[in-house]
């Protein structure tokens, strides 16, 4: 398990790492700094690109195995946030389902050329909203 370790800090660095506001790469995620000791095992995060904030264990955070909810990960635009669960018992939310499908035929390129009423752009996106006249 030693040789995943994303981060080269051990438990016993935390007080370092949180002193010297080091910052600790996430998979997938970005950058992210603890900013408080917490009881448990458990520390205070700050994710560099989205300002989340949330509570992890330590040793996931060495691992770089904590998630940024606030990140754009649903097709570059959609935010999972930490409202609402996307599963349950291992199983996906029928909504969350859905909605991933609203946003798969909205932005994903291989499923618009594959649905042949979205052939000639007839689908407006958030970012040309802004640019469409009503």
């Amino acid at each position: 398990m030693g040789c995943n370790k994303l981060n080269n800090y051990y438990i016993k660095d935390i007080d370092k790492i949180i002193d010297d506001n080091i910052k600790l790469k996430t998979k997938g995620y970005g950058y992210l700094t603890v900013t408080e000791r917490l009881s448990g095992g458990y520390c205070c995060v700050k994710f560099e690109d989205t300002g989340w904030v949330t509570n992890a264990k330590f040793d996931n955070i060495l691992y770089g195995k904590v998630r940024d909810k606030m990140a754009r990960t649903a097709y570059g635009v959609g935010v999972i946030g930490s409202k609402y669960p996307t599963s349950m018992n291992g199983k996906k939310i029928r909504e969350y389902s859905l909605w991933l499908s609203i946003l798969s035929r909205v932005y994903s390129k291989s499923e618009r050329k594959s649905l042949s009423t979205y052939k000639g752009g007839g689908i407006v996106t958030g970012k040309q909203i802004g640019r469409a006249h009503v």
